[in-house]
């Protein structure tokens, strides 16, 4: 999720240079291969909620804008920036008549009603729902109190749209260059049922690319090709014709295939982040991202606030950052990370205000607890190397510290685990959120307690209390949203329904011929828009 309030702007990572392309370019041939360290989960609009199946879809569609190279909002599928009514409620905008669909189709204001309309659905059951809370009447429809018409986007005619609040919503305008805020066509989604989008050729792209070579009807892809759209309206600006994609979640193997011409990029792990980092060849890019292990507070053991207070005091996040993942990842312990909120009059990171009890007692407190001899407890992780790594060092040190404590480690495929995740069938998970939006709710919301990720089901009525209050008072002051947050960042962090490791820096190798792909702060992790192979 993704918002933007203050006025501090995270610059996006440029991860190689910029340029036009070259006269002398014609007869290079404009395809690329890369890695990805996951499947594809989801190329639905409104089901897709993990960072590898947004990528795909910001590259695939166009909503109404896209992000800048400073993380700035450019007009795309709108023409210029929205109308904004002076009580922040109403916004009205022009879409761009240039934009067609791959099928030659105009992609319209209708596209966006459906598609918005289709998402908070409560029969779609998309988890991104909730960032649609804005919008009026969104939260009576996502609860069954009204129908989806009644939601607050209207088609004025083709090419006007209307969207009214229920509230004035600083960073609403940002929520319109996500993924989940695209358009849909009603006739191909109606034309595919529950195969919608499952192969490319079930569904209609409006982006720089169309998909082909995925199938999702028997569960994650480990294939998928991004091909250039000829029918999107900027296509002069789109180099690439074919980019395809490949997941490899060994990071033996992938930098193996590197090695050998294989591909044109993947990401880098452990001991080949040392081997290369100071090759012309890696990129370094640090994100708004935190992992962390979240506990079911519906287990009985791990309902206990002193259990997760040990396993907390038994994490030892130095140690992951700077000897399993050894590429620059940091030790944290807030959820929110770094680089995502400042307060507005001071310029302080969020980070810097975070207030957590002494828990350096937690450990010797465990052998008080009369939990039993043989206590056993499930680590879900999704099948990645990197996690696993990480898993298995978790494993060692809560099983060496904790006496008599059991932990089982299960790695599974990225879409049993968000099964598995979504349903509350777990013990403990590590997780990863990046920001969407540089605000703190991004993070924070998820854990109120009816939101639809928090996973491990916490709940306090006072840290509800106040996201409720940052969430649906238009007009607080900026200085009073901050303390709230601040209040309700403490409430959590103390309760420890998760428990913070590390701010993700990610290490990629890629080959030097290609210009121009972008790695936002938010929205997506990679942009391809403006790709192109030089040599």
């Amino acid at each position: 999720m993704k918002r933007f309030f203050v006025a501090v702007v995270v610059g996006a990572f440029i991860l190689t240079g910029c340029g036009s392309l070259p006269k002398d370019n014609a007869e290079v041939v404009q395809e690329m291969r890369r890695v990805e360290a996951g499947e594809l989960v989801s190329a639905d609009i409104s089901l897709a909620s993990d960072s590898i199946s947004h990528t795909v879809l910001y590259n695939s569609y166009e909503g109404l804008y896209r992000f800048g190279e400073g993380n700035e909002l450019m007009p795309a599928g709108a023409v210029k920036r929205a109308e904004i009514s002076e009580d922040g409620l109403v916004y009205t905008l022009r879409l761009n008549d240039k934009a067609t669909w791959s099928d030659g189709k105009p992609v319209t204001a209708d596209d966006y009603v459906f598609s918005w309309r289709r998402t908070v659905n409560p029969k779609t059951a998309s988890e991104y729902s909730a960032m649609f809370s804005p919008v009026k009447n969104a939260k009576k429809i996502m609860s069954e109190e009204l129908d989806v018409d009644e939601l607050g986007i209207t088609a004025k005619s083709d090419y006007d749209l209307v969207i009214e609040l229920e509230t004035a919503t600083p960073y609403f305008e940002s929520l319109l260059a996500l993924p989940n805020f695209f358009p849909q066509r009603e006739d191909i989604v109606e034309k595919y049922g529950d195969d919608y989008t499952k192969t490319a050729d079930k569904a209609v792209y409006n982006g720089a690319f169309r998909l082909s070579n995925y199938d999702l009807s028997s569960g994650g892809a480990t294939e998928w090709t991004f091909v250039k759209n000829d029918h999107y309206w900027d296509k002069k600006n789109v180099h690439m014709d074919k980019i395809e994609n490949i997941a490899v979640k060994d990071a033996g193997t992938a930098f193996a295939m590197y090695e050998k011409g294989e591909v044109d990029e993947t990401y880098l792990f452990g001991e080949y982040v040392a081997q290369n980092i100071n090759s012309e060849e890696a990129i370094t890019i640090v994100k708004p991202s935190t992992y962390y292990i979240q506990y079911n507070m519906e287990n009985e053991i791990l309902s206990r606030d002193t259990v997760r207070a040990a396993l907390a005091s038994a994490t030892n996040r130095e140690a992951i950052a700077e000897k399993i993942l050894a590429n620059g990842s940091q030790a944290i312990e807030s959820y929110v990370p770094r680089n995502v909120y400042y307060n507005a009059a001071t310029h302080e990171d969020f980070v810097d205000t975070v207030e957590l009890e002494d828990d350096s007692g937690a450990i010797k407190t465990w052998d008080t607890l009369n939990l039993g001899r043989s206590l056993e407890l499930e680590l879900l992780i999704p099948d990645d190397d990197g996690i696993k790594k990480i898993a298995e060092y978790l494993q060692e040190e809560y099983q060496k510290q904790l006496d008599g404590l059991t932990v089982k480690v299960t790695p599974v495929p990225a879409q049993v685990y968000m099964e598995r995740v979504t349903s509350g069938d777990f013990d403990m998970i590590i997780f990863g959120w990046k920001a969407d939006y540089p605000d703190a709710t991004t993070f924070l919301n998820n854990l109120s307690t009816d939101n639809p990720f928090n996973f491990g089901k916490y709940t306090n009525e006072t840290y509800d209390k106040l996201l409720s209050q940052v969430n649906d008072d238009g007009v607080m002051s900026e200085e009073a949203r901050w303390d709230k947050l601040l209040q309700a960042n403490n409430i959590m962090l103390n309760d420890q329904p998760l428990t913070p490791i590390f701010q993700q820096v990610v290490v990629t190798i890629r080959n030097t011929s290609f210009l121009n792909i972008y790695s936002r702060s938010f929205g997506t992790n990679f942009d391809f828009k403006e790709t192109m192979r030089v040599s």
